[in-house]
């Protein structure tokens, strides 16, 4: 280690300072003093006087400079390794060999020396562990950036992954869902082909025994009975497509009116005890126990209602093979108006119970089509009510229907029409491709008193209806050549304000779609009875009439 030496001697420097510039003082005034000597008395001033004062001078002035050189070169030795020391160069020392301030000053510039040392020191460790920290969290940061990178990579394959699956799960619900269409329709098409063979089975039968055994024409009662057992299977027939329709159609509103439940069931009682009658001996008795109580009326589509009750006890009979005990009762409860239809059947096991309100589950294997309750359950549904089932095998089963009460007084009834006999004979055109339709059409009508022309096509019912004059028009819709529509259309455009009426087997379906086509005044549906169509006939022709009253 290098080292820089200097000495301010035993004395103290700035002592020495004072010395110095004393002597370089005292060089002038010594001069100034010769002169004025000499000035003051010439005869002092001698050769040898001024020799002494040159001399005297030039050994002050050299004694006075080289304190003052040594000072100033110390002071600069000392400021270089101040400097030195500031760059941080710590590598030289600085030794005082003579003064009194030797011992202070060594140990101060040494404390200071070492102190900056030590934190030098200090810096370099905390600078390598920096260094090695930073290192470090690089190393970390690397493998974070590393694992994310795959993670990212991972989720995208999965990501790919997912999407395959979710394409494969979507094809495969459309495959299932197109499955359980087919099964759904093959198992409808099943339920409508058991239902209509049954209702059927009367009518071909009825009518092949009177075709075959002429004679019992003569007998007038025998015959009536035939006849009515033969329209009571054709209502059948209508009801399992009513049936039908209620299953698939469970967003119709209902056609509300204030009803009495009580009267209701009664009603619905006594229709279904008919039937069970005919089909049961009298050893197979079912008792039925009436407990009705007093309630509030509600508003409903008495229509709908009888519908639901009906086929509530008729399950109800069907679990009651070898007879039994049916109650019926009405209550109000928690702000419901609650019919319960009670038997004491072979009760449902819990797992089937849970599942008797799904379409098509049926617990009677190939005797039953399971859309009954499943009906029952729509119905109640469109009227804001409920359904709760509840059965024990072996001991029976009871089914509630709850409906809310509306406090309203009045609602929205039905109007009765009146008979032709106020419109006085019409002269009727009926158009539809089907023979048998046209030919009962044409016995309704002429039996009310009407006049009936019929066509086969549409554009021979447009034919028809231009050379002469109709008061109304009854047209299919579905027909070969020209669709109804179309012979509605025509009728409309013609200007001849004749009203139209569609009717059609697809006259259900268009109702719940509220699809009314253009220029036809009302839309009725296949089958329809004798009563319906006089009743219909009446409201579309009085319409007619009074706008055009109205018009005039």
């Amino acid at each position: 280690m290098g080292q820089m030496r200097f000495s301010l001697g035993k004395a103290k420097w700035y002592t020495q300072l004072i010395i110095a510039y004393a002597l370089m003082t005292i060089i002038p005034l010594l001069t100034f003093g010769y002169f004025l000597t000499a000035y003051l008395i010439p005869n002092f001033v001698t050769h040898e006087n001024l020799i002494i004062v040159i001399v005297c001078n030039l050994v002050l002035s050299f004694t006075g400079f080289s304190v003052l050189a040594k000072t100033v070169k110390t002071l600069a030795r000392f400021r270089g390794y101040i400097e030195n020391v500031a760059k941080g160069d710590l590598s030289k020392q600085i030794l005082l060999r003579d003064g009194p301030e030797v011992t202070s000053i060594t140990q101060s510039i040494g404390t200071i020396v070492e102190t900056l040392k030590q934190d030098r020191a200090r810096l370099e460790t905390f600078s390598r562990n920096l260094e090695k920290e930073v290192a470090k969290r690089t190393e970390e940061l690397h493998r974070d950036i590393e694992e994310r990178k795959k993670t990212e990579q991972a989720l995208r394959e999965s990501n790919m992954m997912l999407s395959d699956a979710l394409s494969e799960l979507k094809e495969m619900q459309h495959r299932l869902l197109q499955e359980e269409r087919m099964s759904a329709l093959g198992q409808m098409a099943s339920s409508v082909a058991h239902d209509f063979n049954n209702a059927l089975m009367p009518i071909v039968g009825l009518t092949e025994f009177l075709l075959m055994n002429r004679d019992m024409l003569n007998d007038k009662e025998e015959l009536l009975s035939t006849l009515e057992d033969i329209h009571t299977s054709a209502d059948h027939a209508k009801q399992a497509i009513v049936r039908l329709r209620e299953f698939y159609n469970t967003d119709k509103n209902p056609d509300l009116r204030v009803v009495d439940v009580n009267e209701v069931l009664e009603k619905t009682i006594i229709a279904c005890m008919i039937d069970m009658q005919k089909a049961r001996g009298a050893n197979k008795a079912i008792d039925v126990r009436r407990e009705f109580g007093e309630v509030p009326f509600v508003n409903a589509d008495e229509g709908e209602l009888r519908e639901a009750l009906r086929n509530v006890i008729i399950n109800s009979i069907e679990a009651m093979a070898d007879g039994g005990l049916l109650t019926f009762r009405s209550y109000f409860e928690n702000k419901w108006v609650v019919m319960e239809v009670i038997d004491t059947g072979i009760g449902m096991s819990p797992d089937v119970s849970a599942r008797c309100l799904e379409p098509f589950f049926s617990t009677k294997g190939d005797h039953g089509t399971g859309i009954g309750l499943s009906v029952v359950h729509g119905i109640i549904r469109r009227h804001k009510g409920n359904l709760v089932v509840h059965s024990e095998p072996e001991k029976g089963t009871s089914v509630k229907i709850l409906l809310p009460v509306v406090r309203v007084a009045g609602g929205r009834t039905a109007t009765s029409s009146g008979g032709t006999g106020e419109l006085g004979p019409l002269r009727l055109l009926v158009v539809d491709d089907d023979i048998s339709s046209r030919k009962l059409l044409s016995r309704y009508l002429v039996a009310a008193g009407h006049t009936v022309e019929t066509a086969e096509t549409g554009a021979e019912g447009i034919a028809m209806f231009e050379r002469d004059r109709f008061d109304l028009v009854i047209t299919d819709r579905a027909m070969p050549d020209m669709s109804g529509d179309v012979v509605a259309a025509s009728i409309g455009e013609s200007g001849k304000m004749v009203p139209v009426i569609m009717l059609t087997g697809f006259g259900e379906i268009m109702k719940d779609k509220g699809e009314v086509p253009k220029g036809v005044a009302m839309v009725l549906s296949k089958p329809i009875s004798l009563k319906e169509l006089k009743d219909a006939i009446s409201e579309v022709v009085m319409g007619a009439r009074a706008a055009s009253q109205a018009g005039q």
